[in-house]
């Protein structure tokens, strides 16, 4: 089996917690502060190595849209 981690931002966070629970892997969570200017700042507390292992996202779309899609793009 192939190393892989999961990840997930600020939507379908409950989605996130039933997939990484299936798979019995642990979710990142990153800390996601939305400034007045509508500025994104996103920050891991962790320290991990991606190397040599799949990435899993578990983020949507839904409005607002614009929003949504700057934070899977950071």
């Amino acid at each position: 089996m192939k190393k892989f981690e999961f990840f997930s931002l600020s939507k379908d966070f409950n989605l996130a917690q039933n997939v990484a629970g299936y798979f019995k892997k642990s979710l990142h969570v990153p800390n996601v502060v939305r400034f007045a200017d509508s500025e994104i700042n996103l920050r891991f507390s962790e320290n991990f190595d991606v190397s040599e292992k799949e990435i899993v996202v578990i983020h949507s779309t839904v409005d607002p849209i614009n929003e949504s899609l700057m934070e899977l793009i950071f």
